[in-house]
């Protein structure tokens, strides 16, 4: 007669060193996920496309701070100049002498509105000119030897209008460009680019 097989029996002796160590036996049906173990967020360094993040220099400002005082002392000559002139001399020359004044302190400040204050001051200023060329013209006596070139120069009105137009020129040259401030005021700071950490794709 053969001895009994569990579960009829007594239980199998499991061999020394190795207790039995009781638990559920595995549902089937239900595969295990592969799974792998979070390990945190990856450490987040700054990575710039071009290597370590180098910040251009900024162009000095000290040639439009230049430009800007020449510019105030072109004006004041000019104001005091027009003052006790003609009416049309005085509509022209002193708004586009405050035009120079003006633009040459926005150049200082190295505001981006300061060139267009320079181009409309050269603008005013050769009006004036054109208007004494033309009262030259208009009043020119061929008699007395008088040509037309006599007649159309103006010395007043050219050595108040060329310094301003080379100046409105030079308003606009890159080293003063350069140097203006950003529309937002000051210089925004470079945003670093991180890499998009978070946890492992499953």
């Amino acid at each position: 007669m053969t001895s009994p097989q569990p579960p009829y029996g007594h239980p199998p002796q499991q061999p020394p060193g190795h207790p039995h160590q009781p638990g559920y036996p595995q549902q089937p049906g239900y595969p295990q996920w592969n799974v792998p173990p979070q390990q945190g967020y990856p450490p987040q360094v700054p990575q710039q496309p071009g290597g370590p993040s180098q910040q251009a220099p900024r162009p000095s400002p000290v040639f439009a701070i230049i430009l800007g005082a020449v510019s105030i002392v072109v004006g004041l000559v000019v104001l005091i100049d027009y003052l006790d002139s003609s009416l049309i001399s005085l509509l022209l020359c002193v708004p586009g002498a405050l035009a120079l004044i003006a633009g040459g302190v926005l150049l200082i400040l190295r505001l981006r509105i300061a060139p267009i204050l320079m181009v409309v001051a050269a603008a005013l200023l050769l009006g004036n000119l054109v208007k004494e060329m033309v009262l030259g013209y208009l009043n020119m006596e061929p008699e007395r030897g008088e040509t037309l070139a006599d007649a159309l120069y103006s010395w007043a009105g050219i050595v108040t209008f060329v310094p301003a137009a080379v100046l409105a020129g030079l308003a606009f040259l890159p080293p003063v460009r350069n140097a203006f401030r950003p529309k937002g005021g000051s210089v925004p700071p470079s945003t670093p680019q991180f890499p998009q950490g978070g946890y492992p794709r499953q």
